[in-house]
């Protein structure tokens, strides 16, 4: 009769196992070491840090449309609809990320080189988007601002896409929330923009927020907390 032959990865097992069994021995416990961050950072979602200098220019685009809130809430709002769905975002699939920004820093160049294709005969090269800033996205409506008339921005970051936008005309309102604006836009989605709300609500249970600074714990909505891990 031939022998049965061992097979190698159940050999292995069997070594591991015994040789664990033959010490008694308590084994050390395996030694966490925090990570650290550069400085400005607060918060990080996986490997994503998260600067209070970003959460503070998310807060000035807030305070146009909350005047009255305090400097606390305006960061809670900030981080609620703007930082940390962008961050969850970037960290959800950070090589699509990349490939985006890619593309819209490659297209940003043509267009400011002239180099982009012949004109369309409405003059766009993306889609026309007009109205206040709940037509625009806050963050996106917010750099429209300031951005010069006919001048393409630098790749605008939002959750799930980077945006280039050329402001084609502004036209101020009695209390700046109201300020209209209308924009040429092009963008390069790196999240399903269909399903992009699914996915970033399925993305807080799967995905770690680290609060660097203790600081901030008392910022932090506590919905994001939870579903992230954070809460202690």
């Amino acid at each position: 009769m031939r022998a049965l032959k061992l097979d190698s990865r159940v050999f292995a097992l069997a070594v591991a196992l015994s040789a664990g069994a033959a010490s008694c021995e308590p084994q050390p416990a395996a030694q966490t070491v925090a990570r650290t961050w550069p400085a400005g950072v607060v918060l990080a979602i996986d490997e994503v840090p998260i600067y209070a200098s970003e959460v503070d220019q998310a807060s000035a685009a807030v305070q146009l449309v909350e005047p009255t809130a305090s400097p606390a809430q305006l960061r809670r709002l900030a981080l609620s609809n703007i930082v940390l769905p962008r961050a969850l975002a970037h960290a959800m699939a950070p090589s699509e990320r990349a490939a985006a920004l890619k593309l819209a820093q490659d297209k940003l160049a043509e267009l400011r080189q002239g180099v982009s294709g012949p004109p369309r005969p409405d003059g766009l090269a993306g889609e026309k988007v007009e109205g206040m800033w709940t037509d625009l996205g806050l963050g996106n409506w917010y750099a429209a601002l300031e951005l010069p008339d006919e001048q393409w921005s630098e790749p605008l970051e939002d959750s799930g896409s980077f945006v280039l936008l050329r402001r084609l005309w502004r036209r101020d309102g009695p209390v700046p929330m109201a300020t209209a604006i209308a924009v040429d836009a092009l963008r390069f989605d790196w999240l399903d923009a269909a399903q992009r709300r699914a996915l970033l609500d399925a993305a807080l249970d799967q995905h770690k927020l680290e609060i660097v600074d203790p600081a901030w714990r008392e910022i932090v909505p506590e919905f994001y907390q939870y579903r992230m891990g954070a809460r202690r």
